[in-house]
């Protein structure tokens, strides 16, 4: 081949009309530029279909539910399982129930004839002697915490075995190398024998406390008795027992 073909083919391939590779890289990033565009464009329609769907979806429950008003007691919601409405999306409050709009004829007069039988008052009677008995319990803690509440809870924890320390000072007894008595006798100034004394008057003064505490709780069980079937018989109940607890805590002299 002659020089001047080689030539002529050169100016076909890279010829003065062929684009330079700054050109090409700035075509290439102008399709770049419009395919990331149509993209957008495609997300934002997408989005903005999704949002017309959910626009027209309808709610559970809309503006005007079926409202039915009743006693409602708290064996509502297994006497309407029982009637094999325990799927349905029901609504129980203290005085209504709520159902959507849209509920079938079956469905509505079946919950109908559930609650045309309900007993507001049946099953409640438990729970609130359950919180009666909570009441009370909180009543005998209140005459202990009087105490116990002045102390660190790694002291009052240790109140039975300084009893014993101190019982056994008392008795004419040798107390181990590891008593805890004689250390705190120490830190207070005070003798071994007058320290025991104290542990021990304030022991028993405990321990009367602690009688009065569990005598509470045993009448506090007493609210949780069956016999209580009206509210009347168990606010009668309650004043007894509260009555009872402050005159055992003023017998100790601890004002609740």
């Amino acid at each position: 081949m002659s020089d001047l073909q080689e030539q002529d083919e050169l100016l076909v391939v890279v010829g003065p009309d062929a684009p330079s590779t700054k050109e090409r890289e700035e075509a290439e990033a102008r399709e770049r530029a419009e395919a990331l565009e149509r993209e957008h464009r495609e997300a934002e329609e997408r989005a903005a279909a999704l949002m017309a769907l959910n626009a027209d979806a309808k709610p559970t429950f809309n503006d005007e539910p079926t409202v039915i008003m009743a006693a409602i007691g708290p064996t509502m919601q297994a006497e309407l399982t029982a009637a094999g409405l325990g799927g349905e999306p029901i609504f129980i409050g203290e005085d209504r129930i709520q159902v959507p709009h849209d509920v079938g004829a079956d469905t509505l007069a079946a919950i109908r004839k559930v609650i045309a039988a309900h007993d507001a008052e049946a099953g409640r009677m438990p729970a609130l002697r359950q919180s009666a008995f909570e009441a009370a319990m909180g009543y005998g803690n209140a005459i202990t915490a009087k105490v116990t509440s002045q102390y660190a809870d790694v002291e009052v924890q240790s109140w039975t075995a300084q009893e014993a320390e101190a019982r056994t000072v008392l008795a004419g007894g040798t107390l181990p190398n590891t008593a805890m008595l004689p250390h705190l006798a120490s830190d207070r100034g005070i003798d071994l024998a007058a320290y025991a004394q104290s542990v021990v008057e304030k022991a028993d003064a405990y321990r009367m406390i602690a009688v009065a505490a569990v005598r509470l709780r045993r009448g506090a069980e007493g609210l949780l008795s069956d016999a209580i079937d009206t509210p009347e018989k168990l606010d009668a109940a309650v004043e007894a027992l509260r009555a009872e607890t402050l005159s055992a805590a003023k017998a100790v002299g601890i004002e609740i």
